[in-house]
């Protein structure tokens, strides 16, 4: 083996070592200090500190040293020694950090000192270490003769890049899962003590250099030739600023990089290893074809300026292409289907397309500086270690500089156009700065470059159809990329429905509106106000009723919507509810979200801190009689360690006597594995663990240290007080014993038995195979499956739960077969060991469900029924009004002293579908005026509220005007807003174009709804009163008619299905002469929720 291919291998397999390192030391460090940008920003600080100043300390001593080649392999003997200690030392510097409080105790700015130098502690050697060997191996391999441009130097560089290519890919891909963190770094030490050995092998034979400098290598004025016939140096300052700019701007644009791709590739460890891996790998390319590129060429300044504008472009033309990109992404998503490595491949090719080609271009820069501080062998260890230690000051000026000001303040969008403008002016100042001899030619390709990128840099960039719609987690139907239609539909809605967006500091916060507040972070739907209020109301709250005395303080991990807190600070005996939040854009979800959590950030009880929750909890002493977690899903960075047994230790520590820690998991898109690993990983911990089920497929488990037994007397008790009956109402619909402890899955046992067969496959920091395993499966239907879970827990006998006192188990049965019913109106678990009594319900609520009111109505009127449910009683109101029921009347009294809105809503439709239809606009106004107000309303009854003004309008005439008026205002927590403003449109419609029709468009412009009735309508309005967007409604009308096809026939009108939907209208009477034939057609499901009703023959042409 040559000594240039020794060295090639040697920094390559350096690289791979260095990124395991750095992954395993991020991960190390952010159980420290936590997962903040805050503490990672301090990893940072201390990482590129010491690679800075080992590259400028050590690099001069490269250039000193006689044998090159042999302090190389030291450096990495070095480097191997302290990495392997870096692990007690992270334990060292825990227990210093928590000893003096951290930033709790000494405040952001003296905790953040804290946690630079004991991050120092940690890594100062090895990163020192690591800064020297670019050096050293730069100047074994410097040659006058051979290489004066030092291209050997842009080969080193990018072969070192390539190996920490392979390290990322390989820690993130194989290493962490299957060995661990520990075992991984240890692995990554034995590599480098191979390196050194093979290396001290070759330089056993290396000739003694001598440091005598040349007269080639003395160093030279700035601005004077360094040799014959090269260009004119350029100034020192000059290079070294250069080489901070790009540094900053480089990872800054990883920042952005993160954020904006994120979302698509689904936000897991793997998506983030990905792009940091393809960063890597253009960097490194660049690095290698400049080593080529630039054979037998003079390097000047106006060389590097051509880069840099070679690199803006290449930044600004995915920022350009905006959407297309998302779509791409949505197009490969099926890869997935046949395995994770296609999804994986698919992945690579949208990362590919936004980082690789500006990464390649930013591989060559560092190269080209390194030739202009001058050539040949001269001091080129000190030259490297110059440029090195300006480089990664400003990586980390950037990052830091992203984190905390750039992207808060500019926004994904912002911050990237700012980092090509960055690119502009560095490119544009060294053209100037290197102006002499230039010609024509290059000037006006400098104008292009320049040109080209402040064309791309205007463009819109990514949309909320990019960043927050959810194509990289799966929640975007593959339709959408169909046709031209179905993108425009895909894209306008996704637009239109976002009510705000947030550029945290940590995240990129959407808020949307189409059917209530529901936030999305990073592109993940993280709860809704209403919809989730199963998991963010009722796991709170059932552990203050399970809770054997009155609870007087909670902890709960994660902000959210503000419901979990909310409602735990109702509860009379509740003192204090301690809330512990990353991110603080999320106070704006919590404040829109004040009619469902009961105005949480107004209760002088709730106190909420930001920070990391593991980080939090170890600085604080507080004892706590609940302790409810509720992260985000495992597999996003960071969660995965509030899932882990040192974690779950920690809470144990902070439980009062009797306490209960309450964790969420998911039950979709994971397996029965690890589900299981982590039941036996709170075994471990919690000798009592029982299972519940907050909403179908969304876990609860429910840990403590003493063994339960509860007493029924004293939860019915606590269920009277009106908290507890309200917030059971809203989270599980249910105001009784039986119907909570209907959400009761199993007892300890199951879970104990669970622990004994994974007891070695716990999920722990250093092994977190949950994180792994929660990536694999995002987006994909996994095997877990609740009856499974019930079967399993009857075979054991551990399915009724431990309570005494007059309790009806049979009840119980019955309404956990109907807790997959509400809210989403979904079919009933078939029922285990019902009476025929119940059996009968359960098959009259199933055919209510299926929307055969017929089956359900003669099923639940067989027999007379004892002690309906909240659930049965509104079924059995609706079913009455849709029968034409002679009792119909007292059924919606009866609903009205539990649910007024919803009896309401069904008295307006008894009256709308009776012989007084006409008169029924007074109580369609109620309605809409009820559900301005009350956040609990049944959706699907407010949804037929909605579909019912077309036949209101038929039989009401000339009504339009006080519709119109009622539907301006959006409902409470904007609950059917979609649906509200398709309805605006259509009354419009009806009334035709008029001087105030441009006012049911002004809430949906600029993303009208793609239907072409709602366009045509829309230029008619606009060309009636001269509206300044006539231009834009008629240029998208002719775009959509543009996009649909002709039918077959040639434009002969073809019969289209009239349909007819659930509630739109009564369905038949309970006699043969009660029926209404003449009632009218209903809208199809499309025209009723998504746009007009003639919209949906629209959608067919």
């Amino acid at each position: 083996m040559s000594k240039r291919q020794l060295a090639v291998v040697a920094v390559f397999c350096s690289g791979f070592c260095a990124l395991v390192y750095q992954v395993v030391w991020t991960r190390e460090l952010r159980l420290l200090f936590g997962a903040s940008t805050a503490a990672s920003g301090a990893v940072l600080a201390a990482f590129a500190a010491g690679l800075g100043l080992g590259s400028l300390l050590l690099g001069r001593r490269a250039d000193l040293h006689a044998r090159p080649l042999q302090l190389y392999a030291h450096l990495e003997l070095g480097i191997a020694a302290s990495a392997a200690a870096s692990a007690p030392l992270a334990m060292l510097a825990r227990k210093i950090y928590v000893g003096l409080g951290g930033v709790v105790a000494l405040g952001a700015v003296a905790g953040g000192g804290l946690r630079i130098l004991l991050a120092a502690l940690v890594l100062a050697a090895p990163t020192f270490l690591m800064g020297g060997t670019l050096p050293a191996m730069a100047r074994a391999l410097a040659d006058d003769e051979e290489d004066p441009e030092r291209r050997r130097v842009a080969l080193l560089y990018g072969a070192n890049t390539l190996g920490a290519v392979g390290g990322a890919m390989v820690a993130t891909f194989v290493a962490l899962e299957a060995l661990g963190t520990h075992r991984t770094l240890w692995a990554a030490c034995a590599i480098n003590l191979a390196v050194v050995l093979l290396v001290l092998r070759v330089a056993r034979s290396e000739a003694p250099r001598d440091a005598e400098v040349s007269v080639a290598e003395v160093p030279t004025a700035e601005g004077t030739p360094v040799a014959s016939g090269t260009a004119v140096a350029p100034p020192r300052g000059v290079v070294f600023t250069a080489a901070a700019v790009t540094g900053f701007a480089f990872f800054l644009m990883e920042l952005v990089w993160y954020r904006v791709l994120g979302p698509l590739l689904g936000g897991t460890v793997f998506a983030f290893g990905l792009i940091l891996s393809t960063a890597l790998f253009g960097i490194g390319v660049g690095g290698l074809a400049g080593a080529r590129f630039f054979v037998g060429r003079v390097v000047r300044l106006r060389t590097f300026a051509v880069v840099c504008l070679l690199e803006a472009v290449t930044l600004v033309v995915p920022f350009a292409a905006g959407d297309h990109v998302a779509l791409v992404a949505l197009f490969l998503r099926p890869l997935g289907g046949y395995g994770f490595a296609p999804l994986v491949a698919g992945w690579m090719v949208v990362a590919g397309f936004v980082a690789f080609l500006p990464a390649l271009f930013a591989g060559m820069q560092f190269p080209l500086l390194i030739s202009l501080l001058g050539r040949g062998r001269a001091s080129v260890g000190r030259h490297v270690g110059l440029a090195y230690l300006f480089n990664t000051g400003g990586a980390a000026a950037g990052s830091l500089a992203g984190g905390f000001g750039l992207l808060p303040l500019l926004g994904a969008s912002g911050a990237w156009r700012f980092c090509v403008g960055l690119l502009l002016m560095l490119g544009a100042v060294s053209l100037v700065l290197d102006r002499a001899g230039i010609r024509r030619g290059q000037i006006a390709a400098g104008a292009l470059l320049v040109g080209l990128a402040l064309f791309g840099v205007v463009a819109d960039g990514p949309s909320a159809a990019y960043r927050h719609s959810g194509i990289g987690s799966g929640r975007v139907p593959l339709d959408a990329v169909s046709g031209e239609t179905p993108r425009h539909r895909f894209l306008r809605a996704s637009r239109a429905d976002i009510l705000a967006t947030y550029e945290g500091v940590e995240s990129g916060i959407a808020i949307d509106k189409q059917d209530g507040v529901r936030f999305v972070v990073n592109g993940k739907t993280d709860g809704h106000a209403k919809f989730d209020a199963g998991t963010q109301i009722g796991a709170g709250l059932v552990g203050a009723l399970l809770h054997s005395g009155p609870v007087r303080s909670s902890l709960v991990i994660g902000l959210g919507t503000g419901s979990t807190a909310g409602w735990l600070g109702k509860v009379d005996s509740m003192e204090r509810v301690d809330v512990f939040e990353l991110e603080p854009a999320i106070m704006n979800v919590a404040r829109l979200s004040a009619p469902f959590n009961g105005a949480v950030l107004d209760n002088p009880k709730v106190k909420v801190r930001f920070g990391d929750a593991r980080e939090l909890l170890a600085l604080t002493d507080r004892q706590y009689d609940i302790v409810f977690s509720e992260p985000s899903t495992p597999y996003r960075a960071g969660v995965a360690s509030l899932f882990t047994a040192e974690y779950y230790r920690m809470v144990r520590d902070h439980l009062a006597k009797d306490g209960l820690f309450l964790q969420w998991v998911q039950g979709y898109e994971t397996t029965f594995a690890t589900v299981r690993i982590l039941a036996a990983t709170l075994a471990e911990v919690f000798p009592e663990v029982e299972l519940w089920e907050t909403e179908a497929n969304d876990l609860l488990f429910v840990a403590g240290v003493s063994k339960r037994m509860y007493d029924a007397p004293t939860i019915r008790q606590r269920l009277a007080e009106p908290t507890f009956r309200q917030g059971m109402i809203a989270a599980w619909g249910v105001d009784d014993l039986e119907g909570v402890f209907g959400h009761f899955v199993a007892r300890s046992g199951l879970v104990k038995a669970l622990a004994k067969e994974h007891a070695d496959d716990l999920n722990t920091d250093d092994d977190s195979v949950v994180e792994f395993a929660f990536a694999r499966t995002v987006g994909r239907v996994g095997s877990f499956n609740m009856d499974a879970v019930h079967v399993a827990a009857r075979a054991r006998k551990d399915s009724l739960p431990p309570i005494t006192g007059p309790f009806d188990y049979e009840q119980m049965r019955y309404e956990r077969a109907l807790l997959t019913v509400y809210p989403s109106r979904s079919p009933a678990r078939p029922g285990s060991g019902l009476d025929e009594d119940h059996r009968e319900r359960l098959l009259a609520v199933n055919a209510w469900v299926a929307q055969d009111p017929i089956a359900a109505f003669g099923l639940w009127n067989l027999r007379p029924r004892s002690r309906p449910t909240r659930l049965e009683r509104l079924m059995v109101a609706e079913l009455a009004v849709l029968m034409r029921a002679p009792d119909a009347e007292a059924h919606v009294a009866r609903l009205a002293l539990i649910a007024p809105t919803d009896a309401a809503v069904l008295s307006f439709l008894g009256q709308l579908w009776g012989p007084d239809g006409a008169k029924s606009m007074p109580a369609f106004l109620g309605v809409i005026e009820r559900l301005r107000k009350d956040p609990w309303a049944d959706a699907g009854l407010s949804h037929a509220a909605l579909r019912a003004v077309p036949e209101l309008l038929r039989l009401v005439v000339a009504s339009g005007a006080p519709v119109l008026d009622a539907l301006s205002v959006p409902f409470v927590g904007y609950l059917c807003d979609a649906a509200r403003l398709a309805r605006r449109v259509d009354v419009q419609r009806l009334l035709g174009p008029s001087p105030d029709c441009a006012q049911v468009f002004a809430e949906l412009e600029p993303h009208v709804p793609w239907e072409g009735g709602t366009l045509q309508f829309r230029r008619e309005c606009y060309r009636t009163i001269h509206h300044p967007l006539l231009a834009r409604a008629e240029a998208d009308l002719r775009a959509f008619d543009a996009e649909q096809e002709v039918p077959f026939g040639l434009g002969v009108a073809l019969d289209r299905p009239s349909g007819r939907g659930y509630l739109d209208a009564p369905a038949t009477t309970h006699t043969a002469a009660n029926a209404d034939a003449s009632a009218p057609p209903a809208p199809t499901a499309a025209g009723a929720d998504g746009g007009t009703g003639a919209d949906a023959g629209d959608a067919s042409r």
